[in-house]
């Protein structure tokens, strides 16, 4: 960051660490490293009790101390009162504390004496709109449990820190591995637009409860006693599938890679229409084998857009390199409807001609209930019996790989689980991609009659 956008409040980390010593903080290491930062994006992902409140409090503090103007807020007042009650401890140490207001319920409000700083809690039980209607513009805004609030909260904290070039500091645990904090965590792993960082606060870097670290019998107790997941979530600070995520053995890393377009294999497209605000989603997919002599999909290509009709759809599809290897389309059961036109299968026999000019076979899949075809596709994304992928997406495949990480159950406002049954939405490409699998494979069941495979030519093995 260029001196000329460094807002006053981040300090370096000399005169921070003055204050450390003023105050009798020590940080772990996490935290020391974090504190270093002079990114105006921070992410700390920390398990419970590895000091991720006490160290977006102090943040809070050497802003206020410089004469800032902080918002500490959280998906409501109790959520945001463990950075509170800390900051209000810095100035009492400090003797630095002007006036102040902390009721036992609803908002405090604390003031730095000299210079003057001013910090806040906000509530956001009504929605980020709640920070945005401060009307304040602040040096830095620390989010409170962020795993917790609304995705668009991110949005908000930074429009108020725009006008002073601050900070916005999201803190919480990793509850699991879907949602919009768990995509940021991943954006921070690497280049980003904000240019932002992310940091994990185990909780075994708190050597004050934990004096031996990982090694510390407390630790070695709660892995012993806890579930690996719940270990890896509260203790380890680690992402981990989410109960609510409908496919978490879909991962990015595995799942997608650059996939040609094989020249003599054949192409399968699987259709499922929709306008707004669904996606019309078209695959291509081509067909290969394993070294274990299974077939393995290879999702070459994907359309996936909205406000576009099938005539508009088709014409794109015929621009692709891979039109001339259609060989056959598959659609569910809506396919064939048509309650005041024609429907999505006979449009697509009409005007989805061959290179040849002959008509492509078109096959309606009745996949049952959605719950019915999803082990189905579980299978492909990691074999039950090799435990190895039988699915990969071209990188191209953007869509699909998007509703792969955020299809899910239902849940309430605070991301439990509620129900069994998935959300009806970010599930176009997949609904096209579970109608192919169950048409050309069956049901997972083996006592579900599959359909009975064609014959079919294969680019020969996949590493």
């Amino acid at each position: 960051m260029s001196g000329a956008n460094l807002n006053k409040t981040i300090l370096p980390y000399k005169t921070k660490l003055a204050l450390f010593t003023a105050l009798g903080y020590e940080p772990h290491e996490g935290q020391l490293a974090a504190h270093q930062a002079q990114a105006r994006l921070l992410g700390i992902f920390g398990a419970e009790r590895g000091g991720k409140s006490r160290f977006g409090a102090m943040e809070g503090t050497c802003a206020a101390l410089a004469g800032g103007s902080v918002a500490v807020a959280g998906q409501d007042y109790d959520a945001t009162r463990p950075e509170m009650e800390y900051i209000l401890d810095d100035l009492q140490r400090a003797h630095l504390l002007g006036s102040s207001s902390t009721p036992k319920t609803g908002k405090w409000l604390l003031e730095a004496a000299t210079p003057p700083g001013r910090i806040e809690s906000v509530s956001l039980k009504d929605g980020a709109v709640e920070l945005t209607a401060t009307g304040r513009a602040y040096d830095l805004v620390i989010i409170s449990e962020a795993g917790r609030v609304a995705d668009d909260t991110l949005t908000a904290a930074w429009g108020r820190v725009s006008e002073t070039r601050g900070r916005v500091l999201l803190i919480g645990t990793l509850w699991d591995n879907w949602g919009w904090y768990a995509d940021l965590y991943r954006m921070l792993k690497g280049p980003n637009a904000y240019n932002g960082e992310g940091y994990s606060f185990p909780a075994w870097y708190n050597r004050a409860i934990y004096p031996e670290g990982r090694d510390d019998p407390q630790i070695r107790l709660l892995e012993a006693t806890l579930t690996p997941d719940e270990f890896a979530r509260r203790v380890a600070a680690k992402l981990i599938p989410s109960p609510a995520q409908i496919y978490p053995e879909f991962d990015q890393e595995v799942h997608v890679r650059e996939i040609e377009l094989d020249p003599v294999t054949p192409v399968d497209l699987t259709v499922d229409a929709g306008y707004y605000p669904s996606h019309y989603a078209v695959l291509a997919i081509q067909e290969a084998l394993n070294e274990h002599g299974m077939e393995v999909l290879n999702v070459i290509d994907e359309i996936w857009v909205n406000h576009q009709t099938h005539q508009e759809i088709i014409q794109e599809a015929k621009s692709r390199p891979w039109w001339g290897q259609v060989e056959h389309i598959y659609g569910g059961h809506e396919t064939r409807q048509h309650p005041a036109a024609k429907s999505t299968k006979e449009t697509w026999e009409e005007l989805a001609l061959s290179a040849k000019g002959g008509r492509i076979p078109f096959t309606v899949v009745d996949a049952g209930k959605i719950l019915d075809g999803v082990p189905r596709v579980k299978t492909f994304l990691k074999d039950p019996l090799t435990g190895i992928p039988r699915i990969f997406y071209n990188v191209t495949c953007t869509g699909l790989a998007e509703e792969s990480r955020k299809y899910k159950r239902r849940t309430n406002r605070v991301g439990d689980v509620v129900s069994d049954q998935p959300e009806d939405k970010n599930n176009d490409a997949l609904d096209a991609l579970r109608n192919y699998i169950v048409g050309r494979f069956g049901y997972a069941d083996p006592l579900a009659r599959p359909w009975r495979p064609r014959a079919r030519r294969f680019r020969g093995s996949v590493g």
